[in-house]
């Protein structure tokens, strides 16, 4: 039996986790992939794709894995819908973040100088969400021991509360960082104010899609 099959064998909750955290885990990588581009370093940035798109292809593995082996009946209070659901969503992160370093990397697209510092924390947020999405999973199977009720299902509500401060900051720092680039159009060529859009808008997808995730587990918990 290979070892992603192996982590079927107990529950579905595990390989879920598995696959959430490989998918946080490729989103981390952008960390690195950004410090690289704004040292225009492009052979670590393309060492960094590299890495993001081997995490991404595991991830993509064990979605395939989980949806080909997911049980049709087992005693769960869960619908296999509800899961596939999920697993889906979560598999959006790792796809967003490839989607990201491609447009990057597609035309050597630059942070102007003056957006570094909104840019960086625009990302940094971006990244705490798909963390804090990893951790409420992180939770499903001691919740799924309690029959997700009771001390246990608290600490989650207040981890989905601090992604939703987290996912409302990155809101508020993408309509700094789109007001910041407003000024600077004239200054700059329209391809690269469009691709630089571009990527502003899938890094802040990456923070709704980590706040989805949440939502889906919190509905988990609440049916």
């Amino acid at each position: 039996m290979s070892s992603i099959l192996k982590i079927f064998a107990n529950s579905p909750i595990t390989p879920l986790q598995h696959h959430m955290d490989k998918a946080f885990k490729c989103a981390q990588e952008l960390r690195p992939f950004f410090k690289a581009v704004l040292k225009s370093d492009w052979n670590q940035v393309l060492e960094c794709r590299k890495t993001i798109s081997t995490l991404e292809h595991e991830a993509d593995k064990i979605k395939m894995h989980f949806r080909t082996h997911l049980p049709r009946t087992w005693l769960l209070p869960i619908s296999r819908f509800e899961l596939l659901d999920l697993v889906a969503h979560q598999d959006e992160i790792a796809n967003l973040t490839k989607d990201i370093t491609g447009l990057v990397i597609g035309r050597k697209t630059s942070v102007p100088p003056s957006l570094i510092t909104t840019f960086k924390d625009y990302l940094k947020t971006s990244i705490n969400a798909a963390e804090q999405a990893n951790i409420i999973c992180q939770q499903l199977d001691e919740l799924m021991e309690s029959g997700f009720n009771g001390r246990e299902a608290q600490p989650v509500d207040h981890l989905m509360a601090k992604l939703r401060d987290i996912e409302t900051n990155n809101d508020d720092i993408q309509v700094q960082l789109r007001s910041q680039l407003f000024e600077l159009e004239n200054e700059l060529h329209p391809v690269d104010v469009m691709f630089f859009y571009s990527i502003i808008n899938k890094i802040g997808d990456l923070a709704d899609c980590a706040q989805r995730v949440g939502t889906r587990i919190m509905m988990l918990i609440s049916n």
